[in-house]
């Protein structure tokens, strides 16, 4: 049962991890070495866990795609207005399937790090959920 305390934590601590995401998703150019664009792919993936918890937290699993959800954050503007159900859904499956494809090749050095199996994971989890 969430109480209020607990709801802001958990809006913050999603946000906040959204945050970092965005941080480094917007630092590290495309044409980066490949070691630096694995941290990106997994901030694709961190960003998208975070908006598939929040979006299942927030809004009913099955609601209809024009509702309004929660607000996405590109890390440009503070304050975004709610975004809809769809554009949150698009926004995890494209994340995901973008780190998907980069982290590939990536060979993690402990499990305690995201590659392509945990990703394709939380694909499934997506797809079982939504589809």
């Amino acid at each position: 049962i969430l109480t209020s305390g607990n709801n802001e934590f958990m809006w913050k601590f999603f946000y906040k991890v959204i945050n970092n995401a965005n941080g480094i998703i917007n630092t590290i150019p495309d044409d980066s070495p490949q070691e630096a664009l694995n941290f990106k792919y997994k901030s694709y993936t961190y960003r998208a866990i975070a908006y598939f918890y929040l979006i299942r937290i927030y809004q009913h699993t099955k609601a209809d795609d024009s509702t309004k959800a929660i607000p996405i954050d590109f890390g440009d503007v503070v304050g975004q207005e709610k975004s809809t159900v769809s554009e949150v859904k698009q926004l995890i499956l494209d994340d995901l399937t973008l780190a998907y494809n980069g982290l590939e090749t990536y060979s993690r050095p402990s499990k305690q790090e995201v590659d392509a199996n945990v990703v394709a994971a939380y694909l499934a989890r997506y797809h079982l959920t939504y589809e």
